[in-house]
């Protein structure tokens, strides 16, 4: 059975959050989390997309604070259970992505089920995405379960 990708965007007006985010300010970026599926089997890859596209009509800039542009992580109800900066080293040194109106980036990733304290055990989690911008702009999470 083909699983469709599970998709949450969330419109975000960078310019309208920080002046160093974007320039000029008829740029408007939005923020898309698509997860490849919805149920993944106890030891399954998760991956997820993370896009920002301009859906203004002028170019803009977004200011990174290291060579790391994204962040993905996962929680349960009891908090946070991964997190990619765990586990990712960034250089240091300020970095930007330029995109014209129509544009976009995509950020890609991958969870294995592992946390903290070991493998994942089956049940309902949330991914979420971050654009580590100045300041970093998170996605709204995306629900998931892990099957036995």
């Amino acid at each position: 059975m083909r699983q469709m990708p599970v998709v949450l965007a969330v419109a975000v007006l960078l310019s309208a959050c920080s002046e160093s985010a974007t320039e000029p300010s008829g740029a408007r970026f939005t923020v898309a989390l698509a997860l490849t599926s919805s149920s993944v089997a106890s030891g399954e890859p998760l991956g997820w997309t993370l896009t920002v596209a301009n859906a203004g009509n002028a170019a803009g800039r977004l200011d990174f604070s290291s060579s790391c542009q994204a962040n993905f992580l996962v929680r349960d109800g009891g908090g946070e259970v991964w997190n990619d900066k765990w586990v990712t080293l960034c250089a240091v040194g300020l970095t930007h992505v330029d995109l014209g109106p129509g544009e976009s980036a995509e950020y890609r990733g991958s969870w294995r089920q592992q946390t903290s304290a070991g493998h994942a055990p089956p049940g309902s989690y949330a991914a979420q995405g971050e654009l580590l911008t100045l300041p970093p702009v998170g996605s709204s999470a995306v629900t998931f379960a892990i099957r036995p």
